[in-house]
């Protein structure tokens, strides 16, 4: 898969994932919204990353001219960064939450077309199709190890954004782990419980019949 290719794709899950927030509604919808909201930090943190720290470097070095798209592009991944700090650190009932979400949206969609209809014919243009395939790949096994949350005090330039960016990747990971441990704990407390709340409901259901049977018995 060739790098345009491969952030294309990406564009496509995020836009999915902006579409599925939108269309919320109904009993669990909290819930949902906020692996959502997880969802789309992770996405965007690690898109952003990986064409900060591959994709970027490359077309400022191959298309001279492409300098100052990049540097536009840095400056839209900044305020990406700084929304999605904002919306990991709200809790889903936060009155802020969905308006974080529509602006973050906004500037997200547009950043994806000036690439898409600008820099993106650009680099088709001007570097050969074996150098996107590498890219490409590169692109994948940075992927893999990018940070999962946006770093928006971090550097979004080489070398220091990666040197930065691979020991908030061990951090981010670290934590993703954590959570989901917890989460596992928590759901299987939560089943543990209703278990526990059923098994007390029958005998009570047992003994009243039993009284009501022994009532009647008593009638007679």
């Amino acid at each position: 898969m060739n790098a345009i290719t491969l952030l294309e794709r990406d564009h496509r899950t995020v836009e999915k994932i902006f579409d599925q927030l939108e269309n919320l509604e109904g009993d669990g919808s909290s819930r949902k919204k906020k692996d959502l909201c997880e969802q789309l930090v992770r996405e965007l943190s690690v898109h952003t990353a990986i064409e900060e720290m591959i994709f970027y470097p490359e077309v400022k070095r191959s298309i001279p001219e492409a300098k100052e798209l990049v540097l536009e592009s840095l400056e839209e991944h900044n305020v990406v960064k700084w929304e999605l700090d904002s919306i990991q650190s709200l809790k889903v009932g936060d009155a802020r939450l969905d308006a974080k979400i529509k602006v973050l949206k906004d500037a997200v969609l547009r950043h994806i077309e000036e690439e898409e209809n600008v820099l993106f014919p650009m680099v088709r243009e001007q570097i050969e199709a074996s150098k996107l395939s590498d890219m490409g790949k590169r692109l994948g096994q940075i992927k893999s190890i990018a940070p999962t949350r946006p770093h928006p005090r971090a550097p979004s330039q080489p070398p220091a954004n990666v040197v930065i960016g691979m020991g908030a990747s061990v951090v981010d990971r670290t934590m993703d782990a954590v959570r989901t441990v917890v989460r596992g704990h928590d759901g299987e407390r939560a089943a543990k419980k209703g278990h526990r709340t059923t098994k007390k409901r029958a005998p009570t259901h047992a003994k009243r019949a039993r009284a009501r049977g022994g009532r009647a018995a008593h009638a007679h």
